[in-house]
């Protein structure tokens, strides 16, 4: 009994003290629309931003150029740039977001095409919706040169910076619960132009 109790306080010990070194780095966080495996636009300005300790500095330094942007997070903890991309490009990059104290990574970026898809139902069934096309096409989905990203379903009365979803590599489980429609047009899109492509699937089907 003694035993137990020393490895419970052992083990609480140790809990502490990642709580506590979590809690001391400085806060750095993005939208989840920014992360890895996501494809930006190109030959485009892209909106790039995220929380920060208020009036702290943030570098940005994208591995496709060897410019580093410099700005301060206001008195809200936000901060937003605009980066410069280049014509699109197969090659995975990465971009390095800086403070004093804390560097994040966010790795697999691709430039390419960015497409929203959105509506309603006739765009937001999927292969569970026994649709036989995209049923057929899920064995042969694995193409990492398309990206998806789902904005979940969620209702606010005022505009926000943030969004519930996740970046997903094209694959045949994660392709089962995208966007038929928003599918095919993407890879339409990258076969013929042969770049990489983003899908964003924001759609809501009606009752």
């Amino acid at each position: 009994m003694f035993l137990r109790i020393i490895y419970i306080m052992f083990f609480a010990w140790l809990c502490m003290g990642s709580q506590a070194k979590a809690q001391d780095l400085p806060m750095l966080s993005f939208p989840s629309i920014i992360g890895d495996h996501m494809v930006l636009q190109q030959n485009a300005k892209v909106k790039f931003w995220g929380w920060a300790n208020p009036c702290s500095t943030v570098r940005i330094s994208p591995s496709w150029s060897k410019d580093t942007l410099v700005v301060k997070a206001d008195n809200t903890a936000r901060f937003e740039v605009l980066l410069r991309t280049p014509q699109a490009s197969k090659r995975s990059f990465y971009i390095d977001v800086m403070i004093k104290g804390r560097t994040v990574r966010i790795d697999d970026v691709l430039i390419g095409e960015v497409w929203l898809c959105s509506g309603q139902s006739n765009m937001e069934w999927n292969s569970t919706k026994g649709i036989k096309d995209i049923q057929s096409e899920l064995p042969y989905a694995n193409n990492s040169e398309i990206r998806l990203f789902t904005v979940e379903k969620q209702t606010s009365l005022y505009p926000q910076d943030n969004c519930r979803g996740k970046w997903l590599v094209c694959s045949s489980k994660t392709l089962k619960y995208f966007s038929a429609v928003g599918y095919f047009f993407g890879k339409k899109i990258s076969q013929e132009l042969n770049v990489p492509v983003w899908l964003i699937n924001s759609s809501w089907g009606g009752d």
